[in-house]
Protein backbone atom coordinates (compact mmCIF):
# COMPACT_ATOMS: atom_id res chain seq x y z
CA UNK A 1 0.00 0.00 0.00
CA UNK A 2 1.46 3.26 -1.00
CA UNK A 3 2.06 5.97 2.10
CA UNK A 4 0.31 9.24 1.78
CA UNK A 5 2.67 12.05 1.08
CA UNK A 6 2.51 15.31 2.03
CA UNK A 7 4.60 18.33 0.44
CA UNK A 8 6.20 20.81 2.69
CA UNK A 9 7.96 24.18 2.04
CA UNK A 10 11.62 23.61 2.71
CA UNK A 11 14.29 26.87 2.66
CA UNK A 12 18.17 26.71 2.11
CA UNK A 13 20.21 28.61 4.56
CA UNK A 14 22.93 29.80 2.52
CA UNK A 15 25.99 30.89 3.11
CA UNK A 16 28.43 33.83 0.78
CA UNK A 17 31.82 33.88 1.68
CA UNK A 18 34.48 35.38 -0.43
CA UNK A 19 37.06 32.40 -0.64
CA UNK A 20 34.25 29.75 -1.03
CA UNK A 21 31.49 31.81 -2.90
CA UNK A 22 27.90 30.66 -2.42
CA UNK A 23 27.22 27.48 -0.30
CA UNK A 24 24.17 25.96 1.22
CA UNK A 25 24.85 24.79 4.32
CA UNK A 26 21.36 24.10 6.22
CA UNK A 27 18.11 22.90 4.93
CA UNK A 28 15.17 23.98 6.92
CA UNK A 29 11.58 23.23 7.34
CA UNK A 30 10.08 26.29 8.66
CA UNK A 31 8.53 29.43 7.67
CA UNK A 32 9.98 31.97 5.49
CA UNK A 33 9.78 34.74 8.37
CA UNK A 34 11.77 32.08 10.94
CA UNK A 35 14.31 31.33 7.98
CA UNK A 36 14.82 34.84 7.36
CA UNK A 37 14.83 35.78 11.12
CA UNK A 38 17.53 33.36 11.50
CA UNK A 39 19.87 34.40 8.94
CA UNK A 40 19.29 38.41 9.71
CA UNK A 41 20.38 37.82 13.55
CA UNK A 42 23.53 35.57 11.96
CA UNK A 43 24.27 38.44 9.80
CA UNK A 44 23.81 41.40 12.71
CA UNK A 45 26.35 38.51 14.75
CA UNK A 46 28.94 38.93 11.91
CA UNK A 47 28.65 42.57 11.71
CA UNK A 48 29.44 43.09 15.44
CA UNK A 49 32.12 41.47 14.80
CA UNK A 50 33.56 43.95 12.20
CA UNK A 51 32.94 41.31 9.09
CA UNK A 52 31.48 42.93 5.92
CA UNK A 53 28.74 41.31 4.11
CA UNK A 54 31.07 41.48 0.98
CA UNK A 55 33.48 38.99 3.05
CA UNK A 56 30.90 36.70 4.44
CA UNK A 57 27.07 36.70 4.56
CA UNK A 58 24.17 34.36 5.34
CA UNK A 59 20.97 34.30 2.98
CA UNK A 60 17.48 32.25 2.30
CA UNK A 61 16.76 30.65 -0.81
CA UNK A 62 13.23 29.34 -1.46
CA UNK A 63 10.49 28.30 -0.33
CA UNK A 64 11.53 24.65 -2.20
CA UNK A 65 9.09 21.61 -2.18
CA UNK A 66 9.85 18.58 -0.28
CA UNK A 67 8.06 15.97 -0.52
CA UNK A 68 7.98 13.74 2.81
CA UNK A 69 5.97 10.28 3.60
CA UNK A 70 4.12 9.77 6.50
CA UNK A 71 5.17 6.39 8.56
Amino acid sequence: MDKPQRQTHVFHLCQYTERHGHQVVYQLITSQNDADELADGWNEQLAERGIPGSICAWYITGPHQNTSQFN
